[in-house]
């Protein structure tokens, strides 16, 4: 079990993570992540793709939670956090500070949210 991240109110189910660009595990960016049902692709901040030279793989339409859609490019990123190593995972960047962990990730885990203790458990199997 991890604890919430109490940080921001209300607290949130977060960890640090590294990003790299997809196959390429000799440069990496170390970022605060949240778990984001709400949201179907994962997000990370728009200066990780300088920072890591990412290429645009695709584009997608997105809508976001203000309902303004737009085409965003989609990147190839791999994830390291916990013990665990997502590779291949589609995102887009925003302007933000933290990584939105999106269903594409979360989907891969059996999660359990323990609101009242303010912990967490992602589990793959």
């Amino acid at each position: 079990m991890w604890s919430y991240d109490q940080s921001e109110f209300p607290a949130f189910p977060g960890f640090d993570l590294q990003v790299f660009k997809a196959e390429l595990p000799t440069r990496s960016v170390s970022a605060r992540a949240k778990l984001d049902i709400g949201a179907s692709i994962t997000v990370i901040p728009e200066q990780f793709v300088a920072w890591l030279n990412l290429s645009i793989r695709d584009h997608i339409q997105t809508t976001g939670y203000d309902g303004a859609s737009r085409l965003l490019p989609v990147y190839g990123i791999d994830l390291k956090f916990n013990g665990f190593d997502i590779n291949w995972i589609d995102c887009v960047a925003t302007e933000r500070k933290n990584v939105l962990l999106g269903r594409n990730v979360l989907n891969l885990f059996f999660i359990t949210l323990d609101g009242p203790n303010l912990t967490f458990d992602m589990k793959q199997e």
